[in-house]
């Protein structure tokens, strides 16, 4: 009995030490930021996804890239809607270096002056890697048809030469965040994405 013991022992710590190490994302070694975002505060979506994208690299606790794993970025706030399908949560795969840049194709449904917020909440897998919080989200797409045309146009110029409203630059037309105060700069970002 003894003997059976030990020899199922040495077994159970052979399979131990053989057991593959999982990897896990490692927030301190990952990065997570916005390419193309409009300020540390503020990102622009657009039908084509060529606004703000995110852009992630992820590593494991042993700092070793995570290739071939999802990445999700899940926005809190319904009125944004994905192109096409209506949701708020846009994904890509990690390469073999475990870098993904996620285009965040879509619609803004909010006519209003203010820009509205959401919070973005980044995950590989299960594991939540980063949170932004109040981000602030603008859209040429004003009315989420997934497509920036004259009904966005309309919007737009309601919004012409308006000074934000808390002077804070988050206006929904605030597209280049220079000044609180929807002029040229913004139109050019706005007609940038014209027919998208």
């Amino acid at each position: 009995m003894n003997k059976l013991f030990c020899v199922m022992m040495v077994a159970v710590a052979a399979m131990l030490l053989a057991a593959p190490a999982w990897s896990i994302p490692w927030p301190a070694n990952t990065t997570v930021t916005w390419y193309h975002a409009l300020d540390d505060s503020a990102i622009g979506v657009c039908p084509a996804g060529d606004f703000s994208q995110l852009d992630v690299t992820v590593r494991d606790q042993d700092n070793q890239p995570m290739g071939g794993y999802p990445i999700a970025a899940t926005f809190s706030n319904a009125l944004i809607k994905a192109n096409p399908g209506g949701g708020q949560i846009f994904t890509g795969i990690a390469d073999a270096a475990g870098h993904v840049r996620i285009p965040i194709a879509a619609g803004v449904d909010n006519s209003g002056l203010v820009a509205i917020q959401s919070d973005v909440t980044v995950t590989c897998g299960p594991y939540t890697i980063k949170i932004y919080y109040d981000l602030f989200v603008v859209s040429p797409d004003y009315d989420a048809s997934y497509y920036v045309d004259a009904a966005d146009y309309s919007v737009f110029g309601s919004h012409w030469h308006i000074n934000d409203p808390t002077g804070m630059k988050d206006c929904a037309s605030d597209f280049s965040r220079d000044d609180p105060r929807v002029e040229n700069a913004d139109y050019a970002v706005f007609i940038s994405h014209w027919h998208h």
